[in-house]
């Protein structure tokens, strides 16, 4: 298909449903995700709201579903944190760091993250774990002396994305 000049495509509309999914998505990255992503979903949300009519601006406006979020030097650690493990995914970076699981006990790790995961109430590193051979998850709020190693990694079959995503819908049932 061709259009003539002049010719105008009518603007890409969302239904009420879609635009408070869009709305409360957008306050949920503000209060749980890394800088980088919240950053990124607020500008998205404000160049939809800009070209939507007055009604549906109102409609978004009075969306009551909230994500609160506070400002203390603890969070931002851990937004700063996120983007950091947010970044090593994106670069396909080796990054090393010390763990306590959940009964407390230590240990040392090297780790090619493949994707970070948002689980209501916290959020889980998925990736190869050099120590253990296979995939492992890692909650941040639990890591310490996070490094980039500078050494980057290239998923190999089996040890990539698509296969973790394969264990972790065989072990908890979703994974999307």
């Amino acid at each position: 298909y061709m259009l003539r000049k002049g010719a105008d495509i009518p603007p890409l509309m969302f239904t009420e449903a879609e635009l408070e999914a869009l709305v409360v998505g957008t306050r949920f990255a503000r209060a749980f995700a890394g800088s980088h992503l919240a950053d990124g979903a607020s500008a998205a949300l404000a160049k939809i709201e800009a070209v939507l009519p007055p009604d549906l601006r109102e409609r978004a406006a009075g969306t009551r579903i909230y994500a609160p979020f506070y400002k203390d030097d603890e969070r931002e650690a851990h937004r700063q944190l996120i983007d950091l493990l947010h970044g090593a995914i994106g670069e396909r970076q080796v990054i090393a760091f010390d763990y306590l699981d959940k009964e407390g006990r230590p240990s040392h790790r090297a780790f090619e993250p493949l994707c970070l995961s948002f689980w209501g109430c916290a959020w889980t590193l998925g990736g190869w774990c050099r120590l253990r051979e296979s995939f492992r998850n890692f909650r941040p709020d639990r890591m310490t002396g996070v490094v980039l190693t500078g050494e980057l990694f290239t998923p190999l079959p089996g040890r990539d994305v698509a296969a973790y995503t394969d264990v972790m819908r065989e072990q908890f049932g979703g994974m999307d």
